[in-house]
């Protein structure tokens, strides 16, 4: 009975808060990057190397803290070719160090 108390009380509160915000006009942003659907981050060798969903290429971060990203040094690392079924749209990538290689993975 007292776990069942202790959770609508933590619900009520949630909800007054997630009120209280829309009302106000409160919005989040994003501390790391303004934008970054489907992250993947990967530690290789004291970095980090991260990347997101951006729709038409596949850029990489890397950084020794994932806080810094905004700062971090980037770099893009594929392109496609114009007009091919996997030109836009790109989606979710990931990147893998598999056997010594460094491998990406992505979706479109």
């Amino acid at each position: 009975m007292r776990k069942l108390s202790f959770c609508l009380i933590n619900l009520i509160v949630l909800l007054n808060v997630c009120a209280f915000s829309q009302k106000k006009g409160i919005t989040f942003t994003n501390p790391l990057l303004s934008s970054g659907a489907d992250p993947w981050s990967i530690y290789h060798g004291g970095f980090y190397y991260y990347t997101h969903t951006l729709g038409d290429s596949i850029v990489i971060w890397k950084t020794k803290d994932l806080a810094l990203l905004q700062s971090a040094e980037h770099k893009t690392i594929f392109i496609p070719p114009r007009n091919t079924f996997y030109s836009k749209e790109l989606w979710a990538p990931e990147i893998h160090f598999i056997n010594n290689k460094w491998l990406r993975v992505f979706c479109w």
